[in-house]
């Protein structure tokens, strides 16, 4: 497909989902938002595509779909990282931990987490890298995801030791 065409069937989509949002029919709406979003991602069009997986997530919250808001969440900051975009993309993942945390889905909610720490990582932001290894790492407790969580502990204490060299640096300085 074109990437001519792709933007044309992308933006078809987005209107026929704000159709069924309208309608009140959320759960149509919410899938219809995500194909819409998978259709603009073809054609390359980041931003279009991870406002179309927030519409998407945002009309499966309304129908108190959890797993499906949780998925849609994902993709939203999957595709705003890689249009980087980190702020929206760290929301994105943080909504994402909250819906798949609503219905007990503990190792999505980890993983939603883990992604939230390494984005946070790879930004240099130890103090939120630290707080987020250490919710993903009790999010695969729950999950009885014993090894994956003595991952994120050792990730968690790597942060912590990377924001206390930044102090005695402060301090030197």
């Amino acid at each position: 497909m074109t990437k001519k065409k792709a933007k044309i069937v992308a933006d078809a989509m987005s209107q026929k989902a704000a159709e069924f949002y309208k309608q009140s029919s959320y759960i149509r709406a919410g899938k219809q938002y995500y194909q819409a979003g998978s259709a603009w991602s073809k054609a390359k069009m980041l931003n279009k595509a991870a406002e179309c997986y927030e519409r998407s997530a945002l009309s499966f919250v309304e129908a108190k779909d959890w797993n499906n808001a949780g998925e849609s969440y994902m993709y939203a900051g999957a595709t705003y990282e890689q249009n980087h975009e980190c702020e929206k993309a760290a929301e994105c993942y943080i909504e994402s931990a909250y819906a798949y945390a609503r219905v007990e889905n503990w190792f999505l909610a980890s993983k939603s987490y883990h992604f939230l720490a390494d984005l946070y990582w790879r930004m240099e932001d130890w103090e939120k890298a630290y707080k987020s290894y250490d919710l993903a790492s009790q999010a695969f407790e729950k999950a009885d995801e014993i090894a994956n969580s003595k991952k994120m502990d050792v990730m968690a204490k790597i942060a912590k030791g990377k924001i206390a060299i930044e102090a005695s640096e402060k301090v030197k300085n």
